[in-house]
């Protein structure tokens, strides 16, 4: 599961035991609100390990980093998983069943962000995205890292790769 977010943790929990599916990994692109909101009702419901970089899981633990402080109607997250996986170099791999998945810090949109590549797709979060500019006001953003972020990204992956956003649809990286 990617980004857990609002209100969707008992529609997986159900398709999962629906069709018997054991669920191992739960991967955080970053550490806002609307994307980790879920990581603790799941932690609790399935012995699972969560993947991030080092900055992600401790922004976890501080509601002004991961902007649950700010969110209306919603109580301020605190919380560290269990059983994590940091990532915290360029092109880390990890082999689940017959995939591999490659990490990519990408900070820039806040300071824990990560994208990761799972044969040809690009999962971005919130690092690229198609017709919305990144925000990168929050109080760990930075204009100038996600600069180095997105060069990277456009230097490492051809204009074919699929991008799946945090947000809207998905496109092709040669497109923006």
């Amino acid at each position: 599961v990617v980004d857990p977010g609002i209100n969707n943790v008992h529609v997986i929990a159900e398709r999962l035991n629906h069709r018997m599916q054991h669920l191992d990994y739960v991967i955080l692109t970053h550490e806002h609100i609307d994307h980790i909101q879920g990581v603790k009702p799941l932690c609790e419901m399935f012995d699972v390990e969560v993947i991030a970089t080092a900055t992600c899981f401790e922004s976890l633990k501080n509601p002004k980093l991961n902007l649950s402080a700010a969110y209306p109607g919603e109580d301020p997250i605190s919380y560290v998983p269990r059983r994590v996986v940091s990532v915290e170099s360029l092109g880390a791999k990890l082999q689940w069943n017959d995939v591999q998945i490659k990490f990519y810090p990408t900070p820039g949109h806040c300071a824990g962000a990560m994208c990761f590549v799972v044969g040809d797709f690009l999962f971005s979060g919130d690092t690229l995205l198609e017709r919305i500019k990144t925000y990168t006001t929050a109080p760990d953003s930075s204009i100038e890292q996600l600069a180095v972020s997105l060069t990277m990204i456009r230097n490492e992956f051809g204009d074919e790769m699929m991008v799946y956003p945090g947000h809207e649809s998905c496109f092709r990286f040669g497109d923006v």
